[in-house]
């Protein structure tokens, strides 16, 4: 018996291993890629650059992870932004900020009066930055509970020279023609060689924008008390066509067939 257990052990392995070496074999492809496309820059990118994040108090003791990758990109950003609102409207009660925030480098505590949910950590930097004066910073945005590869805002800087009025994700989608957004098929930076126009781009890969995109915009957020997001989580399916309805005469990059 312990033998055949051990035969079909072994079986089921080379079959997995069958399957994850092509995956490998892809990966391999793409970081060689990546890495001989950020060699071929020139100068050092000098313009100015933050990341933003915000998050919970159940989870502000733990960002330690997301902001060590921060710190060791590549090209780190010139500060990292953690907005963070006076109220946690999703948790009902007040933050506290640790001791161990103060004393990261590079970190900036950005105190804001509005919990805007998840459009927190990327409306409190654009305003802070919009307001100082700095409408041609460059954001990137990201989640508070994620690991980001060491040359990812190198690739964001590298792309964002060539398409300066462009925001940038390393995940997205575009609009599906049925406007159901349980059809829409997500693309994937790791899978691409050239950049690919999306209608959405999702929060969790990260993102890149300029404060001046949203000068406009931003007259008006303060009168704003919620913010709309497209998700697969169940239940929500509703609220994803409805806001996609809403917005049906923008949508302007439609998936094929």
């Amino acid at each position: 018996m312990l033998l055949l257990i051990s035969i079909v052990l072994a079986i089921l392995s080379a079959l997995g291993l069958k399957r994850l070496l092509p995956v490998a074999r892809k990966r391999r492809r793409q970081v060689r890629f990546i890495r001989e496309t950020l060699a071929s820059r020139g100068t050092p990118d000098c313009r100015r650059v933050i990341a933003s994040l915000s998050t919970v108090p159940d989870r502000i003791n733990n960002l330690m992870p997301t902001i060590r990758s921060l710190l060791k990109q590549t090209r780190p950003p010139d500060e990292i932004v953690l907005a963070i609102p006076e109220f946690s409207v999703r948790e009902r009660r007040p933050y506290v900020v640790p001791k161990y925030i103060s004393r990261l480098p590079r970190v900036r505590v950005l105190r804001c009066r509005e919990d805007w949910g998840p459009a927190t950590k990327f409306i409190a930097a654009i305003q802070d930055e919009l307001a100082a004066g700095r409408e041609n910073t460059l954001i990137m945005v990201v989640d508070d509970d994620r690991l980001y590869p060491r040359d990812a805002l190198e690739t964001y800087l590298y792309y964002s020279e060539q398409l300066p009025n462009a925001a940038l994700c390393f995940r997205g989608a575009a609009m599906p023609p049925s406007l159901d957004w349980d059809d829409a098929k997500m693309i994937y930076a790791k899978d691409l060689r050239e950049p690919r126009s999306v209608a959405v781009i999702t929060g969790c890969g990260s993102y890149l924008v300029r404060a001046r995109f949203f000068s406009a915009m931003m007259r008006s957020v303060s009168r704003q008390r919620r913010t709309v997001s497209l998700n697969k989580i169940p239940g929500r399916q509703k609220l994803n066509n409805e806001t996609i309805a809403f917005f049906r005469d923008a949508w302007d990059v439609f998936a094929s067939h």
